[in-house]
């Protein structure tokens, strides 16, 4: 290509399928223990769910128990026919939701998110043996006030597919969980913000 060419680049073709984006405000409950917050697994024998962005960040809003490090983590899963459901509320994209364009398909994964202390559960599948994403906040036993908080990033992976780097591409029953790897006690004082952006594809 010619020094200087304009270059415009464009989004995952999609077909039959879509792109979509998800951002949850998340309280853990009180003596919230270690466990998965969020699952999101694909169980589609025909499209591939392409990961393009996972944003994890903490806001302390409280007094926790105790001062803590709180650590948190993404694991990818293989093998996951039976999906991580118990203890826990569907938060997949129901018809004309989520979608970055109206006339794309309904998407077809299964994400879930926590509502009991002890996380979800009841999912199979066979986690990697290293963490994909890892990260953790220093929760001190005093909320800061001034200056004003921000959320504070606990990991991220957004790859610059126009770089050529690779997503996360989920095939059938592929799933990743995202845990808190520690108890956050009594009382965690925290608010998890997640945001979430994929594309269902046949091919990539």
């Amino acid at each position: 290509m010619p020094e200087g060419m304009p270059v415009a680049l464009k989004s995952i073709p999609y077909a039959t399928g879509g792109h979509y984006r998800v951002a949850r405000r998340f309280a853990p409950q009180a003596s919230q223990t270690a466990g998965i917050l969020w699952s999101f697994r694909n169980p589609s024998a025909t499209l591939y769910a392409v990961v393009s962005k996972v944003r994890l960040r903490l806001l302390q809003i409280a007094a926790p128990t105790a001062a803590i490090e709180d650590q948190f983590s993404l694991t990818v899963v293989r093998g996951q026919t039976t999906g991580d459901t118990t203890g826990g509320t569907s938060i997949a994209p129901a018809a004309t939701m989520q979608k970055m364009r109206a006339s794309m398909g309904n998407s077809g994964v299964a994400f879930n998110e926590s509502t009991a202390a002890g996380g979800l559960t009841g999912g199979n599948g066979t986690a990697d043996g290293n963490f994909f994403l890892s990260g953790s906040v220093w929760v001190p036993a005093a909320v800061q006030t001034t200056p004003i908080q921000a959320p504070t990033e606990v990991f991220s992976f957004q790859p610059d597919l126009g770089d050529g780097e690779h997503p996360i591409v989920l095939a059938q029953n592929e799933a990743f969980r995202i845990r808190n790897e520690n108890a956050l006690g009594t009382a965690s004082g925290l608010i998890l913000y997640l945001n979430v952006s994929w594309a269902e594809v046949a091919d990539f």
